[in-house]
């Protein structure tokens, strides 16, 4: 692939179009050249990726200010959630902690530890019921178990028992998963 940037009378980048700009060609060849061929179906693709990905176009070119609604349609097509995916571990009467796996689709979650073997994790607003799927390992020692559920819309906890009694320090790398699904 040329980068935009480097093909025929474009605009260079800067900071409101990164990648550079195309510019219409005013009969004096001065613009970028185009080819209908190509651009027909290159315009039919993306119109047809804002209509499937439901984002609604705001008459504004994609750049850095404004959004890159073709990356944002895209990207709801590819991942229909956000994902908040890791391993989580706590100890002695410590907060848990998270090794994310891949990226963090719900930046500010915050967990704390509420009481023994009882965690959370808040994120304001975003466990919607009908929205939310979440699972966590329980491993293969039928003694000690973890369990995930939504307490509200706000909050998820996870209660962690050795012989059925809340216990501390259970959580060793548990695979964790929460989906928010639009």
């Amino acid at each position: 692939m040329i980068e935009l940037q480097n093909k025929t009378n474009v605009e260079a980048p800067n900071g409101e179009y990164p990648y550079g700009k195309t510019k219409n060609n005013t009969g004096t060849n001065n613009g970028t050249p185009v080819n209908e061929e190509l651009v027909h179906d290159v315009m039919q693709f993306f119109e047809k990726l804002m209509a499937e990905g439901a984002v609604v176009a705001n008459g504004i070119p994609d750049n850095e200010y404004d959004g890159f609604q073709l990356y944002e349609a895209f990207a709801k097509l590819a991942r229909p959630c956000r994902i908040y995916k890791g391993l989580i571990s706590q100890s002695g009467t410590g907060t848990p902690s998270i090794t994310m796996l891949g990226i963090d689709d719900m930046p500010g979650t915050v967990l704390a530890r509420t009481g023994v073997g009882q965690y959370t994790l808040t994120l304001t607003g975003e466990y919607l019921a009908a929205k939310t799927f979440y699972q966590i390992s329980t491993g293969i020692n039928s003694a000690i178990e973890s369990f995930l559920r939504r307490v509200s819309d706000d909050v998820m906890q996870i209660d962690t028992h050795v012989a059925n009694v809340n216990a501390d320090s259970v959580l060793d790398n548990t695979p964790i998963e929460i989906c928010i699904y639009d």
